[in-house]
């Protein structure tokens, strides 16, 4: 990382932690920051961590989410944001949080392969899917003029297209629920089908962690790049470096 001369963490450990590369991407280039405030905050952010660091989610070739002895090799990244009460001096509110002002954002960013990464979108989409099948099937039937006309001469008359639209979506929509949770028994045993109930989120959250929005909405975002800068991105090298400075 370059120095600069106006700012005193450079090449410290605080400098390390942010791991933001260069001091052109550091919100505090050019800035008046009370540095010693923050270094108290990189420390705090440390010890709010599970012991075996952030780092261990994505360094490594095996995928996070299997279960099992044999597990499948990392194609890419599932991303969970987990939020803190603290500091409290930096704490913000969203409308989008639903838990509380946040102080820490760290990025829990779990090796996937390509198989759990497949389920987990599955499960996602699978209702939505079926409804719109049978939603779009609904339609082709009641736009058809032989059957429009066959429609037409019924007691419900002109409202029974709309009634046979809305019967679709509902079945779609409940099918696919159906479908949603027979796959999901299916690949339990397989996969970590919720990433706020992986082993690695529980730790997170008693160490005082929580989602950002609820449990139900806390889904991952999946990138075949990891997020390389910022608090919680460190690896761990950089840590290893940084305990051998202090112990010399």
């Amino acid at each position: 990382m370059k120095e600069t001369v106006e700012c005193k963490l450079s090449q410290s450990r605080t400098c390390a932690m942010l791991n933001m590369g260069e001091c052109s991407r550091c919100p505090l280039n050019n800035v008046k920051t009370d540095n010693s405030a923050l270094k108290e905050d990189v420390e705090l952010f440390e010890t709010l961590l599970p012991e075996e660091g952030l780092y261990s989610l994505f360094e490594t070739d095996e995928c996070q989410l299997c279960k099992g002895e044999n597990k499948e090799k990392k194609a890419g990244y599932a991303i969970l944001d987990m939020g803190h009460s603290e500091p409290k001096r930096l704490q913000r509110k969203s409308r989008l949080f639903g838990s509380g002002k946040t102080g820490f954002l760290a990025p829990l960013q779990f090796a996937v392969c390509k198989k759990c990464r497949r389920r987990l979108l599955a499960l996602d989409y699978i209702p939505l899917i079926c409804t719109v099948i049978t939603t779009a099937i609904s339609l082709i039937f009641v736009v058809d003029d032989h059957q429009r006309m066959g429609l037409n001469g019924t007691a419900l008359g002109f409202a029974l297209p709309m009634v046979i639209v809305l019967a679709a979506i509902l079945i779609g929509y409940i099918g696919g629920r159906i479908v949603r949770n027979q796959l999901k028994k299916s690949w339990s045993s397989k996969s970590c089908l919720d990433l706020t109930e992986h082993p690695f989120t529980q730790k997170m959250l008693e160490k005082g962690w929580f989602f950002l929005f609820n449990d139900k909405k806390a889904k991952p975002i999946f990138s075949r790049k990891l997020i390389e800068r910022g608090l919680g991105t460190a690896t761990k090298e950089v840590y290893s470096m940084l305990d051998n400075k202090e112990e010399s």
